[in-house]
């Protein structure tokens, strides 16, 4: 017997299920970056972190990006994040 409530139900827990695998991605993600920059600058991890969220690059670039940015090669997306980065006055 077909029940509204219970697919409603079955929807949420599904949608749900799909944003938490878009955090998870794009945790992933972050974490990729913020490795590869400090391979790429000598810098501590830590203070990469610190630089892309003080300057607005992590959240409004990195994370709101995403779609976009994971589709890149690895050196594009460094050389990219690097740019912006001393755009912004994250890196001297």
């Amino acid at each position: 017997m077909f029940c509204p409530e219970n697919s409603m139900h079955w929807y949420k827990n599904y949608y749900i299920c799909l944003c938490l695998l878009r955090l998870n991605d794009q945790l992933d993600f972050v974490t990729f970056c913020i490795g590869n920059l400090s391979i790429r600058l000598n810098l501590p991890q830590k203070v990469v972190y610190m630089k892309l969220k003080e300057s607005g690059i992590l959240d409004d670039y990195i994370v709101k990006g995403y779609d976009v940015l994971h589709t890149f090669g690895k050196e594009y997306l460094m050389n990219d994040l690097i740019d912006y980065m001393q755009e912004k006055g994250a890196l001297s």
